[in-house]
């Protein structure tokens, strides 16, 4: 399991990345498609924050983000990622996870199934935001697991 685990980690910053990308090409991008991704990006950045033990109370859900910070706020995640994926044993998969969640409500959930959902969380925003690109004209980039399977993922 912890091998799929980090091959879905290196697909979503493959994905990622090339949203960050096109973000970052385009001359005024959509205020949907940016608080969209930033939502992604808090999201990674909670959760991680979560599964070190850290109160996310302070963590916006929905930052209000210039498209200029999107790119520390990936590299900071990619930071986070690779000190708490990276190093994980199979063993710690299985590990309660005790977090308030934005509710304030507290839940203790297995390290393995945190991990899945942040990825999953992430390609079901994608999705919105290839919507919301192509409402604005903009040709979305491909961030579909069998096109990064293709590409040697």
């Amino acid at each position: 399991m912890l091998s799929y685990l980090h091959r879905l980690f290196t697909y979503n910053a493959w994905a990622n990345k090339l949203i960050l990308d096109k973000i970052l090409i385009l001359d005024a991008p959509d205020k949907t498609v940016i608080k969209l991704f930033s939502h992604i990006l808090a999201s990674e950045k909670i959760w991680f924050s979560r599964i070190e033990g850290v109160n996310t109370s302070g963590i916006e859900l929905w930052p209000n983000v210039s498209p200029d910070m999107l790119e520390s706020l990936f590299i900071d995640n990619r930071k986070l990622e690779n000190e708490q994926v990276t190093h994980l044993k199979e063993f710690d998969l299985d590990t309660d996870i005790t977090y308030t969640n934005s509710a304030g409500i507290e839940y203790h959930t297995p390290l393995k199934d945190i991990l899945t959902h942040l990825v999953i969380h992430n390609g079901y925003h994608r999705g919105q935001l290839a919507l919301e690109m192509r409402k604005s004209s903009v040709e979305p980039v491909n961030t579909d697991f069998i096109t990064f399977v293709r590409q040697g993922g």
